[in-house]
């Protein structure tokens, strides 16, 4: 592993005599170990060196020097402040580097610990105490002495790689002589601790879960309880390759993810926060907040935020009759069926253009009857028949079949809701916005949103708030991963399902998230990227979410029903001509009795 998130490279210079530390071969000594040094500062990704000089002896001066002429990077002398991305060098006397403590230093990407000894005292081979009893996880212990032979230096390097959690430990230690030759230059220093064991030894790993399918499933079967899920199948995966088991904590008291403060934090980000579980799953997103007071590890699966709504509005029988066009379409052809009527109702004086009402040839009604696709048993005798033909071919057989058209396949397609696609059309039918107290951080540029949300219980079923909203007993609106809603609608096979809406409120990626500074995110993301890389996880949505679900193609049988609105139209003309018919007898009965 060549990325580490903390290294402690320590340097002996050994029994070397006051007098050595002026010769030529103190040069080529310091140039050596910056050589050397830069080597291995190549390997990582640090953004700052941070040089603390501790130590008077001559020869660290001299190597201090040399290195900040040949260092090309950003650097800082003596400074208390550091990041996680930077590389600390601090040059200190033996006896400091055994007094010292370490564990301001959590969390910066290198530390280069460099004793110098202008004695000549028995060397130890061994890390100090006072470090391998620090939080820093990984450790290179590099001893340099300088032989009686000019030109030849005995190096000694030990990597020790620890990994630590609530209740793991793993304790690597590899040792690489080296014998340089000054005069010949530095030598290639692979700073990878080499094929180190990965194994837990079975312990258990505390894990933090909060449940939100197809992410975090949990069945119950005979009175135990089963986790499963994407997530949990990644786990396992890892658990497998590490060798460690899994123990599942949720959140107390029934919570969900929490809110995630900088100091409070409850629920799920309180527990990963408190470093109260090793690392914690449940759909949890990457954002900019969760990055800089948590850990996320490499991602694992992307995922859509959409509104999970009702089937629709259902359409009355009239607004199925009205579906196969638009209000200004309905408006466009009334009043051309109109106009149409009115040129069939009147004549033209070819002489001088003149309509003559009085010299009407076919009757309105009669004109009307032909638009809507009666026989048309006389045609226009005036000069602009023509016109007039083929005003009546493009009402009556265009606009007249195309509308049959169009309703006879909305009638077969059985379509018996006015969908909700986006927000507007949300807030038109008059739906509340349900969600969790931690989706109202999508919304924050959209207030008229949060004004009719609906904040509900982390304990809340959302399997019984997806079933009603399915079923169009819940008006509302909740936002959920896309993947969610698929997992619900695979389980109604023969039931209605929840729709969703083609407004998208983000695209995320799911990741494991871990506290701060915790070794365990560069250790699984090596494998998290092999299993995407495989395609591993494409494996796993197909089998929680099932194949994407097309529309029917089938067509349905017509029934009575789905004509109730011609029936409508029927009856309420059959009513008007019982009235009109009604009113004329009474009418000629009063006109002869007077």
């Amino acid at each position: 592993m060549k990325l580490w998130s903390v290294v402690i490279l320590i340097v002996f210079v050994g029994s070397l005599s006051f007098g050595q530390l002026f010769d030529s071969v103190d040069d080529k000594t310091s140039n050596f170990m910056s050589e050397m040094l830069l080597q291995i500062l190549s390997e990582i990704n640090c953004t700052t060196v941070n040089l603390n000089m501790r130590s008077p002896n001559g020869l660290c001066e001299s190597f201090a020097s040399t290195f900040l002429s040949m260092y090309n990077g950003s650097v800082k002398i003596n400074s208390k402040s550091f990041n996680k991305s930077d590389t600390v060098i601090m040059i200190l006397d033996w006896h400091r580097t055994q007094s010292m403590t370490y564990d301001h230093l959590k969390g910066i990407r290198m530390l280069v610990l460099i004793a110098c000894m202008t004695d000549t005292p028995h060397i130890r081979l061994l890390i100090p105490d006072s470090l391998t009893k620090s939080i820093i996880t990984k450790i290179a212990f590099i001893t340099m002495v300088q032989s009686d032979i000019p030109n030849i230096a005995d190096i000694n390097i030990t990597f020790l790689e620890r990994i630590k959690t609530r209740n793991c430990e793993i304790l690597n230690t590899n040792i690489i002589p080296l014998n340089q030759t000054l005069s010949y230059g530095s030598t290639i220093i692979n700073s990878s601790v080499g094929h180190l064991s990965k194994n837990f030894q079975g312990c258990s790993m505390d894990v933090g879960i909060v449940l939100l399918a197809p992410f975090t499933v949990l069945s119950r079967k005979h009175g135990s309880a089963k986790y499963s899920g994407l997530e949990v199948d990644l786990l396992k995966v890892i658990a497998n390759y590490f060798n460690f088991k899994i123990r599942f904590t949720p959140p107390p008291n029934g919570m969900q993810w929490g809110e995630l403060r900088e100091n409070g934090s409850t629920g799920l980000m309180g527990m990963i926060q408190n470093e109260n579980v090793d690392f914690a799953v449940g759909s949890i997103g990457r954002s900019l907040a969760r990055n800089t007071m948590l850990q996320a590890g490499v991602g694992n699966f992307y995922d859509q935020g959409i509104f999970a709504v009702p089937p629709g509005i259902p359409y009355t029988p009239m607004e199925k009759l009205t579906m196969p066009a638009t209000t200004n379409t309905w408006v466009f052809v009334m009043v051309s069926f109109i106009i149409f009527s009115l040129l069939f109702s009147i004549d033209i004086n070819e002489q001088f253009l003149r309509i003559q009402f009085d010299k009407r040839e076919t009757l309105f009604t009669y004109a009307w009857s032909i638009l809507m696709g009666g026989v048309m048993h006389k045609t226009p005798v005036s000069f602009f028949k023509r016109y007039l033909l083929i005003g009546w071919l493009t009402g009556t057989l265009i606009l007249r079949n195309a509308y049959q058209a169009i309703l006879f396949n909305n009638l077969r397609r059985g379509i018996e809701f006015e969908p909700f696609l986006t927000p507007a059309e949300i807030d038109k039918a008059g739906l509340y916005y349900y969600m969790y107290n931690i989706s109202q951080r999508f919304f924050i540029r959209n207030p008229h949103i949060l004004k009719r949300s609906v904040i509900v219980k982390d304990n809340i079923s959302l399997p019984g708030v997806l079933e009603n909203i399915a079923d169009n007993k819940l008006k509302a609106a909740f936002p959920l991963p896309k993947s969610n809603v698929a997992f619900f609608n695979k389980q109604r096979v023969f039931r209605s399902k929840v729709h969703v809406t083609q407004y998208v409120i983000e695209t995320y990626e799911v990741a494991i998230h871990y506290p701060k500074g915790s070794p365990l995110a560069e250790l699984f993301g090596a494998v998290i990227s092999r299993v995407r890389a495989g395609g591993l996880h494409e494996y796993w949505i197909r089998q929680y979410q099932g194949p994407k679900q097309e529309p029917s193609k089938e067509p349905k049988q017509l029934s009575v029903h789905s004509l109730m609105g011609v029936f409508t139209i029927y009856a309420i003309l059959c009513a008007c001509s019982c009235i009109s018919f009604i009113t004329e007898m009474i009418a000629g009965k009063n006109k002869r009795l007077i």
